[in-house]
Parts: structure tokens; sequence; C-alpha cells
């Protein structure tokens, strides 16, 4: 059985709403704010951009903007903050690009001199297009209609996996203080912070199981009032 011992004090976790018609200042604000934070998360994936990402990348090439732009004008006002209060964050702004965005950000914090400050990392996994356009047709099935790829009147262009925590976590264990991910679950980010955070194991399952409904309602954080929990290890 998982030990419930608490080890640390619980871990504080901040929602930044990441759609790209919310606020850039969101992200600064919290970081410069008084607020105790330890992890800042945000779900930038949508309906939305993740089809018009996908389809820009398959149909302009290396033209296009496979990541979510939006994310790098609320990230340069904060990272002078985030360094220098050490506050980590893990987002899945990569989209369809993560390491396109791994490599923007990255020139961003040396843009502002905190190369030695901040390290990033990106988790990769999530397209999977090659693996679907490999197999063949008849064996794929919607869950939702049961209809076979076979028979499915179009042609693939993108096909993208949800990812889970654990490469999150592995991210951090590793040093990285910022963690870019592309079609991760939209709790993991919360899951994966609060698994560090108290060293979890992937058979802590009453834990995890508890901070998959805290993650679930950080993300959507209209749920709660406020958008601030603390995870604790109980």
């Amino acid at each position: 059985m998982a030990s419930l011992a608490q080890t640390k004090r619980p871990v504080r976790i901040m929602n930044i709403s990441g759609s790209p018609v919310d606020r850039r200042d969101a992200m600064s604000k919290a970081a410069m704010s008084t607020a105790p934070v330890d992890f800042l998360v945000g779900d930038w994936m949508s309906e939305l951009n993740m089809p018009s990402r996908a389809h820009s990348i398959v149909t302009e090439g290396d033209d296009a903007i496979g990541y979510e732009p939006s994310f790098l004008d609320a990230m340069g006002p904060a990272l002078p903050a985030l360094a220098n209060k050490g506050i980590k964050v893990a987002a899945n702004a990569g989209c369809v690009a993560t390491e396109a965005l791994f490599k923007e950000v990255v020139q961003m914090i040396a843009d502002q001199g905190l190369a030695d400050k901040l390290s990033v990392a990106w988790v990769e996994g999530d397209v999977v297009t090659s693996t679907i356009l490999a197999s063949e047709p008849s064996s794929l099935h919607s869950v939702c209609t049961g209809q076979s790829l076979a028979d499915w009147p179009f042609e693939p262009l993108f096909a993208q996996c949800y990812l889970g925590g654990w490469a999150i976590v592995e991210a951090f264990e590793a040093g990285a203080d910022i963690v870019l991910c592309g079609r991760c679950a939209d709790a993991s980010p919360i899951v994966a912070a609060a698994a560090w955070w108290h060293d979890w194991k992937r058979e802590d399952f009453d834990q995890l199981a508890q901070a998959l409904i805290a993650g679930h309602l950080i993300e959507c954080s209209t749920y709660v009032t406020g958008k601030f929990i603390a995870v604790s290890a109980k």
C-alpha cells in the first residue's frame, strides 16, 4: 500500500488561463504577486488551435507556426520574476510543434540574460501521424462511432495522442524550471507538479487520484472559487 506520510508542506499551484483570447499579462502578474506560488501551470491548447495549428503545419510546412504564440507574449514579461522566486512552470503551449516553442523560449531566456538561472525542457511523443498512416486503416476504429478509418471518407492529415504527466515529472527531476508540452491531458501539469514535489511513485494511486481531481479543478478554474490550490501529500 502506498505511504500517506506527509513529507513536506502542500505544493502551491496557480493556474493561468491560456486561451489566445485571455489576458496576456496574467502570468507576469501572478509571478510578480505576493502569493506564495511554487508552480504556474496553464492550458494553451483548445479545440480551436489544435486542429488549426496542425493544418498549418501540414499545408504550410516550414513557414507555419505550430505552437501557440500567445504563450510567448505571456511568458516573456514573467521570466525575471520566475527566475528570482524559483517558480516552476508547466504548460502545453507547444500545441503541435513543442520543439519549436522550446527553441523560442530558450532564445527569449538568453536574450534576457537569464540562461544561467532558468532551464527549459520539452516533452515529445504526442505526435503520432506516422504511426497512424503506417497502420492498417481497417484496424483503427473510432471509440465514439465504431467506424473504421478505412470507412472514414476523409484523408488523415495529422494525429496526436494525449500524454500523461510522468515525462513532466522526469523533466523536473532533471532540473528543469520550465517544462513545455504539446498535447498532454488537461490535469497532467498539476499532477506532475504534485508528484515531483512529494516524490510520489506510479503506484501511489490514492495520492495521484486526488491530484487528478485537484488538477481538473484548477485547470478549469472557474469551477472553484479562485485559482489557487494547495495539494498536500495526504
